[in-house]
């Protein structure tokens, strides 16, 4: 009986540590969140600290996370035309959605791109804005409150797309386009998205010289 009360006091303890490391990452990445609005931010860390099951798909309000890919030039953002909402959109989805494992919330994003617009094939890409998220966002999908945070990447337009089973279309669209001729296939958020972007990058160029990873 000591042995069993023994291991299961130890797989407590690094569970606990698991989670401990995990929670303090992901509020990290909440405060260091590109010009978000501080009573977002408060919101989303007050989920974090009173709300562990939102780590995963536990409970009806849950963290998520999106991968926002912008080409070289920052030019052009790939999206993905959902077939659900009809709104051309990020790549995004659900954290941890098949039970608690040791992902961070930046590793769910990386996971969704690739599974959402390259068939889980490796590509090359840049982290971009330091590794933290250009956006932060609270909305409902699918009777669920989604509080999502979005992580921005550089990618070659050159790499191959594959449509996900969620997707109608994938495609490279002119950011300031999005920006100039907003309409009701851009959500507000795939806007305001479009326009962090151009105040990171003012005058499109070769972002990959630039010291940003």
């Amino acid at each position: 009986k000591k042995e069993i009360y023994d291991t299961l006091q130890f797989l407590k303890r690094k569970f606990m540590t698991l989670l401990t490391s995990i929670r303090n990452d992901l509020e990290q990445h909440i405060i260091n969140a590109y010009n978000a609005n501080q009573e977002t931010v408060d919101k989303f860390l007050s989920l974090s600290k009173n709300d562990q099951k939102s780590y995963g798909k536990l409970t009806d309000t849950h963290f998520t996370s999106s991968a926002v890919a912008i080409d070289p030039s920052a030019k052009n953002i790939l999206l993905l035309h959902h077939k659900t909402y009809n709104k051309w959109l990020p790549f995004g989805g659900h954290w941890n959605e098949h039970g608690f494992k040791q992902e961070t919330i930046f590793q769910g994003a990386v996971r969704e791109l690739l599974e959402k617009g390259f068939n889980n094939q490796q590509i090359d890409f840049s982290v971009l804005n330091n590794s933290y998220p250009i956006d932060l966002d609270i909305h409902v999908a699918s009777g669920h409150t989604h509080y999502d945070l979005a992580f921005l990447f550089s990618i070659s337009m050159d790499e191959k797309l594959t449509l996900s089973n969620d997707a109608k279309y994938i495609a490279w669209l002119d950011i300031d386009n999005i920006i100039d001729n907003r309409n009701e296939l851009f959500e507000n958020r795939t806007v305001r998205i479009c326009e962090k972007i151009r105040e990171l990058y003012p005058n499109p160029q070769n972002i990959l010289k630039r010291s940003i990873k």
